[in-house]
């Protein structure tokens, strides 16, 4: 749901700006906002995504080795 929300509002921001853009002929100042949303944007959903994986948690290899070298009698 997030992510839909986010398409939606980077389409219409960029709509807005493009319009803004092309009425005034100057392209520069719109292009680098939608680079630097574009940017904080990826950093966020990157950070969101290896927060669900775990990848960097002591405890999440700490249990990985107990479930590995856990014996059965």
């Amino acid at each position: 749901m997030f992510l839909i929300f986010m398409f939606i509002f980077f389409i219409s921001a960029f709509l807005l700006l493009m319009y803004g853009a092309i009425k005034r002929r100057k392209v520069t100042v719109p292009f680098f906002l939608l680079l630097f949303l574009g940017t904080c944007c990826f950093f966020n959903v990157a950070k969101d995504v290896l927060d669900e994986l775990d990848l960097g948690s002591k405890t999440s290899f700490n249990q990985l080795d107990d479930d590995i070298f856990e014996i059965d009698d």
